[in-house]
């Protein structure tokens, strides 16, 4: 067997540092969103959605920090067990669970992040009631034109 290209050992070591600094961005986005008050979230929210039930559930909130820019934030939710189980697999959710299984954390990350990721690419909005996909291009319009404390609120 032939050792490979000193080439793919550079792009696998990029491709690390890419994902490591992409979850980095992550965790200050939570962080930032943790420390926010709910005055601050008000004044700097640029798009919220939710859902149509009556428990109007949060499904996600971007805004405007001053020294990070655009971040977003979806809330951890409960699924059913058979749409659980048909929409994860194992390891995912030993990852992303707090049970292990339908409990999953909250999420958070940098809309320059999905900016990037371009054309296909998106987020997994989900309550107890509901699971979409949400195209990054849509959530990106949303935020385009909206300006910190006048978002744009969508009931999906």
């Amino acid at each position: 067997m032939t050792e490979p290209p000193e080439e793919f050992f550079a792009v696998a070591a990029s491709i690390a540092e890419g994902v490591r600094e992409r979850d980095a961005r992550a965790n200050r986005a939570l962080a930032a969103y943790h420390r926010m008050s709910t005055r601050s979230i008000q004044t700097s929210l640029l798009v919220e959605y939710r859902c149509r039930s009556r428990t109007d559930c949060l499904l996600l909130r971007c805004w405007r920090a001053a020294t990070e820019g655009d971040l977003f934030y979806l809330p951890p939710f409960k699924t059913e067990p058979v749409r659980n189980l048909a929409t994860s697999v194992a390891a995912a959710r030993a990852q992303r669970t707090t049970d292990g299984d339908r409990r999953w954390v909250e999420q958070a990350g940098h809309l320059d992040d999905l900016r990037e990721l371009g054309n296909g690419y998106g987020l997994s909005l989900n309550c107890n009631h509901i699971q979409l996909f949400h195209p990054a291009t849509a959530l990106i319009a949303d935020v385009d034109v909206a300006t910190p404390g006048n978002p744009t609120r969508r009931r999906l």
